[in-house]
């Protein structure tokens, strides 16, 4: 349900994957987080924001301090804060729920051999599960 939300503009909540390691051990490299756009945020908020001069690139760090309305940020696994300060206007929302790994299996997905594998699982399930219901009956 998230996920097919997610794709309408106007969807409360967006699903990205992590690419890197800079959250860790909280959320890791390769997981699913869901984020949603709040009133205010907070020091201690894990946030997703864009940068200021490229809109497409998003970075996901943990608030550590708090300005007016300039937020500074640092990812859990780096030993310093992030140069940049964060407008509000930035952030595009706070992780709500991070779900470890489950990006490479979306990954999987993109590539032909992932979608064979994909596809190949339930097919052996029903398969196996009609071999063993004949053997069932059979005895």
């Amino acid at each position: 349900m998230f996920l097919l939300t997610s794709l309408l503009p106007s969807a409360p909540h967006k699903i990205l994957m992590v690419t890197s390691g800079s959250m860790a051990p909280a959320i890791r490299q390769g997981g699913i987080i869901v984020i949603l756009r709040m009133a205010e945020y907070k020091i201690g908020d894990v946030i997703t924001f864009f940068e200021k001069e490229n809109h497409q690139r998003k970075i996901t760090h943990r608030i550590f301090n708090k300005d007016e309305n300039l937020y500074t940020t640092r990812g859990d696994a780096n030993p310093s804060s992030d140069l940049k300060k964060i407008r509000q206007d930035q952030i595009l929302g706070k992780v709500v729920l991070a779900v470890p790994y489950l990006g490479y299996i979306f990954n999987l997905t993109r590539t032909p051999i992932g979608i064979i594998i994909l596809l190949s699982i339930p097919c052996l399930v029903v398969i196996f599960s009609e071999v063993r219901k004949i053997k069932c009956h059979s005895e």
